[in-house]
């Protein structure tokens, strides 16, 4: 959608202010934020790693490539505060904001809709994953493409971007053939031969490079034969409900609206108030979005991409928010590929006719800006994790440094975190420990410890104190010899910290 006639310096304003308001905006809403389990896995997967060989080993069940785990090492070499791995998940995202503001061939109003969408704002930037470093080297990899000098950039920023999750290796694939069309598009009456060998050598080398980092991150992802994250821990479904989920994946990223209530974090969305109604959004939705680009090539891109999305949900029967928004995030880099000079699609006059396309693209940044805005108002006012909490009564009653015993395991993981502690007693592990390991062992033999188990993580006379994500009863208590000290509970995240001694 072709921008308004701004002056340049009307234009520049625009763009420097949207970036101040979302950095300022964003920096509030990190600094509320406390860590979830996931974000905590990789703080402490990448503290407790020493060396690349080291970390490369202790990613082994993550299910992620190794990209934001170097990141997070490069912090942890001079600090264990899990504060600082916020630094950089803030910097790609205001990073991302100021590339999109700078794309004029949007609308103002189509680039405030994008930059404060509810993924963009919130679910990849207020939540500390490795999502938002994939969406920064896309953005950046179609930026460069859009200068012109992007026969070494383009590779290089997919290259990294397939190293940070497996849907940004998904786009990164789908993407890479646009960079070439420009080049194996020119001239008449060529041969196949005669294209490809046009590409030149430079353009193979870095074609090798991000064939070589893309083979390597599936290498990565690829779980271990014994591990614990594999199909058979995920409910399965019929074959119907398989057929009409995408449908249902494509509404949730485009309507990821919440109900009225603080507990909102990938529990209690509308697709679950009014799931046939819901259906129906996401079937007209999926039409609408398979035609809404008029080029070719960028239609090609968004279906191919969102397909294989689609395919790797279905698979791996992971459909929470973070993994469905990628489907949004194709979306958004399809409206950018606009400012690509060989991808422009000149409007042609439709007088007299529907025009659904503004509809659809306005209807739905609307929707996003609102998930955005309920989200952020509820992340400034509330606790998104109990964790910050649990590690404080821990300090408070002078239990930080004493025997500690977490069931299951990754209870463990932001408490340890924030604590700054080493280690704790792991009962699946019969010893101490602070990453977790998704394999089958631990992930089925998950268990309350015995009271014997109990005494086993006893130091210097002290009996440990007992973290759960459930209560014990009656009977458990008096079993262990021990009583609750506190219920800790997130007001956005479920999780919750029950502590006894």
């Amino acid at each position: 959608m072709p921008a308004r006639h701004l002056p340049n310096e009307e234009k520049g304003w625009f763009a420097a202010f949207g970036v101040l308001v979302y950095a300022v905006l964003l920096a509030f809403v990190s600094r509320a934020h406390t860590l979830w389990r996931d974000e905590a896995e990789a703080w402490i997967v990448a503290r407790d790693s020493h060396g690349l060989a080291s970390l490369l080993h202790n990613v082994r069940y993550e299910g992620h490539p190794v990209g934001w785990y170097l990141v997070l090492d490069a912090f942890t070499r001079f600090t264990s505060n899990p504060e600082w791995m916020k630094v950089p998940n803030y910097l790609f995202a205001v990073a991302v904001a100021a590339m999109i503001f700078s794309a004029k061939q949007l609308t103002p109003l189509v680039r405030v809709g994008v930059v404060f969408s509810y993924f963009l704002l919130f679910e990849y930037a207020a939540i500390d994953r490795n999502y938002m470093m994939g969406v920064l080297c896309l953005v950046a990899a179609l930026m460069l493409m859009r200068s012109g000098k992007s026969i070494f950039g383009v590779p290089v920023m997919l290259s990294i971007a397939a190293m940070t999750s497996l849907p940004a290796l998904i786009v990164a694939v789908c993407f890479y053939p646009l960079h070439l069309l420009p080049v194996l598009c020119e001239g008449e009456g060529r041969s196949v031969g005669q294209r490809l060998g046009s590409l030149g050598m430079k353009r193979w080398l870095v074609m090798a490079l991000l064939s070589a980092c893309v083979l390597f991150s599936v290498g990565t992802i690829k779980p271990p034969k014994d591990s614990g994250l594999l199909l058979d821990s995920q409910p399965r479904t019929s074959l119907a409900v398989t057929l009409v989920h995408p449908f249902h994946d494509v509404a949730k990223a485009f309507m990821p609206v919440r109900t009225l209530r603080v507990n909102f974090w990938d529990v209690g969305g509308i697709d679950q108030q009014a799931p046939r109604l819901f259906l129906l959004f996401g079937v007209v939705l999926t039409i609408g979005l398979c035609f809404y680009f008029r080029q070719k090539a960028v239609r090609s891109f968004f279906i191919a991409a969102v397909a294989l999305l689609l395919m790797q949900m279905a698979v791996s029967r992971r459909t929470d928010a973070r993994h469905v928004g990628w489907i949004f995030i194709v979306f958004v880099l399809a409206l950018l590929l606009q400012e690509v000079p060989w991808f422009r699609y000149e409007r042609a006059e439709t007088s007299g006719k529907f025009a659904w396309r503004p509809v659809l693209l306005y209807g739905a940044l609307a929707v996003q800006v609102f998930a955005a805005t309920v989200a952020v108002v509820r992340s400034l006012n509330h606790t998104f994790s109990g964790s910050k909490a649990a590690a404080d009564f821990l300090r408070a009653q002078k239990l930080d440094q004493g025997p500690m015993v977490f069931a299951p395991d990754f209870v463990s993981l932001p408490v340890l975190a924030y604590l700054q502690r080493p280690s704790a007693y792991y009962v699946e592990r019969h010893g101490a420990g602070s990453i977790v390991v998704w394999d089958k062992k631990e992930f089925y033999g998950r268990h309350m410890p015995s009271r014997a188990e109990l005494q086993a993580a006893s130091t210097d006379g002290l009996s440990p104190v007992l973290i759960t994500e459930k209560p014990l009863t009656e009977e458990q208590e008096q079993g262990l010899g021990v009583h609750r000290l506190a219920l800790i509970s997130g007001e956005i995240d479920p999780d919750n910290y029950f502590i006894y001694r």
